[in-house]
């Protein structure tokens, strides 16, 4: 656990790749994108490095998001018999959703971390 970005990093980065992988794909359909080897490639590819950074413990998502896109990403990663292109489907559809969570949950940390400035300057130190 120790080579991985801080939570802060970690969500910016996730949040980064969500937005190039949702781009890349704008208005390009599922058919479209399992026909084509380098658009399923590079779709693959994208959900590989989103799920990167998350897992059940990694406090960049929710844990239940967090463990599928882990998952996902060590299915593709690791699984050389193939890739299960329904799921890596199901899971583009959900990156707006993932997005959202990963941004609910940086901008709660930002917010208790300036609680916490603040309550120590109200406390002196």
């Amino acid at each position: 656990m120790s080579d991985r970005m801080p939570p802060e990093q970690a969500a910016r980065y996730t949040v980064d790749m969500i937005d190039k992988t949702i781009k890349a794909f704008d208005g390009i359909g599922k058919e479209m994108i399992f026909k084509d080897p380098l658009y399923e490639l590079a779709l693959v590819g994208g959900l590989v490095l989103i799920g990167e950074h998350l897992d059940e413990n990694s406090n960049v998502a929710s844990p239940d998001l967090a463990k599928r896109f882990g998952d996902l990403r060590n299915d593709m990663a690791h699984e050389y018999g193939g890739v299960d292109l329904d799921e890596v489907w199901e899971a583009f559809k959900q990156l707006p959703k993932l997005r959202k969570d990963v941004v609910r949950r940086q901008n709660d940390r930002d917010r208790f971390a300036r609680q916490a400035r603040n309550r120590g300057k109200r406390q002196g130190h």
